[in-house]
């Protein structure tokens, strides 16, 4: 028969018996609210922590140093877990700003950031390569024409030199805009802030009628544009257009094509300057033989933009 004292006593135990696992099976889920999940295996400390929790079950009949012992071993657990999981956020932080520091270095070499089309250097030596590997890669049955513009804003240091090169900035983009929308249809056709007053673009897979069409749609688009912050700039441009039709086995030198292309389109923005600008001039479809002898002239091809007095970069 068990005594008052007795039943007193085993109804206590009990009752903190319970209580203990219940303050456990809160710690488990406090300790799991400290970790980040995408850095440390919740279900690990999860399963460590319930395995203390196993081993609580006994925890009355150990002796009292082995209970002290305990209990100091899971507050050990928790406070190293709670430590790593800073550490660890710590370094991911870091990493994480050398990660936005480098997507921005890669950004810019890319990508033009006033215009948001690419860079001169990656249209050079990265995207136009891209465009002839397109080509040569592309069925027989896909008429591989080649096109390269030139698009000039025609007196575009006046309007720096008049209104800031915050309105000079607004042109450019609103002019970029036309023209993305107007050319950029495929993928794989590339466009690029060429100079600091001129645009570029190779466009694939486009008769020389058709690009010419698109060509003077554009130098009425933006004869069309109105600069809400400037109304009283009206913006035209002059653009050159040359074409090729290439093959898998005649297409040339990328760097080459690229040159004599160029060269061709920007004779012709001459031509249409001196013709009173605000128009295109389409050199049609010009034979690659006569297009990298045309590359053969020039003496240096500048790689990184150059950019006009007063042009903003």
């Amino acid at each position: 028969m068990v005594s008052a004292d007795g039943a007193l006593q085993e109804t206590a135990e009990t009752s903190t018996r319970e209580n203990l696992e219940l303050v456990l099976k809160k710690a488990v889920i406090e300790i799991s609210e400290h970790v980040d999940p995408s850095v440390i295996d919740i279900d690990a400390i999860r399963g460590r922590a319930l395995h203390d929790v196993e081993q609580m079950q006994n925890f009355f009949e150990l002796p009292r140093e082995d209970q002290l012992h305990l209990l100091a071993k899971m507050s050990a657990e928790r406070a190293a877990l709670a430590e790593t999981n800073i550490m660890l956020n710590a370094v991911i932080d870091s990493l994480q700003e050398r990660i936005g520091a480098l997507e921005e270095r890669v950004n810019t070499y890319i990508e033009d950031q006033v215009t948001g089309l690419s860079v001169r250097r990656y249209f050079i030596l990265e995207a136009f390569p891209q465009v002839m590997d397109l080509l040569r890669r592309a069925p027989n049955t896909e008429p591989k024409w080649l096109s390269v513009i030139l698009v000039d804003l025609d007196k575009f240091k006046h309007v720096n030199d008049t209104y800031g090169h915050d309105a000079g900035d607004e042109v450019l983009r609103s002019v970029s805009l036309a023209f993305r929308s107007k050319f950029k249809r495929k993928h794989a056709d590339k466009l690029t802030r060429y100079g600091g007053d001129e645009l570029a673009g190779a466009i694939v897979f486009t008769s020389n009628e058709e690009v010419a069409r698109l060509c003077n749609e554009l130098v009425d688009d933006v004869r069309s544009l109105e600069f809400n912050d400037y109304p009283a700039i009206k913006q035209t441009i002059s653009i050159g257009v040359v074409t090729v039709k290439v093959t898998k086995d005649k297409c040339g030198d990328p760097l080459e094509l690229l040159k004599g292309m160029t060269k061709i389109a920007d004779e012709a923005l001459y031509d249409c300057k001196d013709n009173g600008r605000d128009q295109i001039e389409n050199m049609g479809v010009v034979d690659l033989q006569t297009i990298l002898e045309k590359a053969s002239t020039v003496e240096n091809f500048q790689v990184e933009m150059n950019p006009v007095e007063g042009a903003s970069v």
